[in-house]
């Protein structure tokens, strides 16, 4: 068995080297990917809002009930915000990379939008265009007109014990115990 004469310091600069090597992300990347399937089969989603951004999300999941369907590689997914349904009036369009470690999810804060207004959103990936999500930027600070409700929940012997007025039907529901007077509140806070 032949044995290499290599001096400590070398092998362990050599070894540290290629360690280094194998722990950079590899420059795997698929910039204009072709499906077979739709890759937004999760849908698109937004939250956070602030009254001059909100954040929007997907993932790319040609299989989301398998392993997701996507290659081990990144994918240039592109986003476009628009105040109109018809995305003439683009607000505001950006690039987010979806990445294998991050299970092809994307977040991305769109930003420069105007308070309490409707946007429209979609999202891009190579050949494929998601389906188009609605969101709602929140109102600016001290505005006037923005109205907030708050709905309470209480068991029936608490209603009785503090002679909180509750119309029939909904004490009706509360009555049945059934998750209903979940959907009444709702219903009366909305205008």
């Amino acid at each position: 068995m032949a044995m290499l004469n290599i001096p400590r310091r070398t092998f362990l600069l050599r070894s540290a080297a290629l360690s280094s090597a194998l722990a950079l992300p590899s420059n795997n990347l698929i910039a204009q990917p072709r499906f077979e399937r739709n890759p937004f089969t999760l849908g698109v989603a937004s939250g956070y809002p602030q009254p001059d951004s909100v954040v929007l999300w997907t993932r790319l999941a040609p299989d989301p009930l398998g392993d997701g369907g996507m290659p081990q590689a990144d994918v240039v997914v592109r986003w476009e915000i628009a105040a109109d349904e018809g995305f003439k009036k683009i607000v505001n369009r950006g690039e987010v990379m979806a990445t294998p470690a991050l299970a092809h999810a994307v977040h991305v804060r769109a930003q420069g939008l105007a308070p309490s207004r409707w946007y429209w959103y979609r999202f891009i990936a190579g050949d494929a265009v998601s389906m188009t999500g609605r969101t709602r930027t929140a109102p600016a600070a001290g505005d006037a007109g923005y109205r907030c409700g708050v709905g309470k929940r209480l068991c029936q012997e608490t209603v009785r014990r503090s002679r909180i007025r509750v119309s029939s039907s909904t004490w009706r529901l509360w009555a049945r115990k059934s998750t209903t007077p979940h959907l009444s509140m709702t219903m009366q806070l909305v205008v």
